[in-house]
């Protein structure tokens, strides 16, 4: 979805782009309408025991609060 205005959106196809490493902060990865030509394809190792890795503090679910 992208904003057109305040409160108003309308449905977009978007299409992540990357030289093959999209796969950090400091990668290569982009988002664009274009579709993608030929570009190598970058791959994601999903975790379930880790579902959504952070840097620093756990975000959710069974964290203790201090």
């Amino acid at each position: 979805m992208r904003m057109i205005g305040l409160g108003h959106r309308v449905a977009s196809l978007d299409f992540l782009h990357s030289a093959g490493k999209a796969n950090s902060l400091g990668g290569d990865g982009s988002l664009s309408t274009a579709a993608p030509r030929s570009e190598p394809s970058d791959r994601y190792l999903y975790d379930p025991a880790n579902p959504a890795p952070t840097v620093g503090w756990p975000l959710c679910c069974d964290a203790p609060f201090t």
